[in-house]
């Protein structure tokens, strides 16, 4: 049994942007995408820590689409997060296994 449980709630209280990094992973297959991001940030103490941040997912429209489209698909959806989180976190690394889809 558990005797207590700790969900932190401010994961930047005491660290500056130039200490958080946010990594997104992102990927596709014939029936689905998805996009899920870390938050990777140094505490007080300066001890490394990694938290979830969020995730999307989402199943193939019916129309046909070929992996490589849903794959750059899963990075636009990626490359927004960037613009949602760009003013409170210092560096964006975005990670993926396809050859089509630019992360520049």
């Amino acid at each position: 049994m558990l005797n207590e449980i700790v969900i932190p709630r401010n994961f930047l209280e005491g660290c500056g942007k130039e200490m958080t990094e946010v990594h997104v992973f992102c990927d596709a297959s014939p029936r689905a995408c998805g996009v899920v991001a870390y938050l990777r940030y140094f505490d007080r103490t300066g001890k490394c820590r990694m938290s979830f941040l969020m995730s999307k997912s989402g199943v193939v429209p019916l129309k046909t689409l070929t992996v490589p489209r849903l794959e750059l698909m899963a990075v636009v959806i990626g490359k927004y997060l960037e613009g949602v989180y760009n003013k409170v976190v210092g560096k964006f690394v975005f990670w993926t296994d396809s050859r089509i889809a630019p992360l520049g």
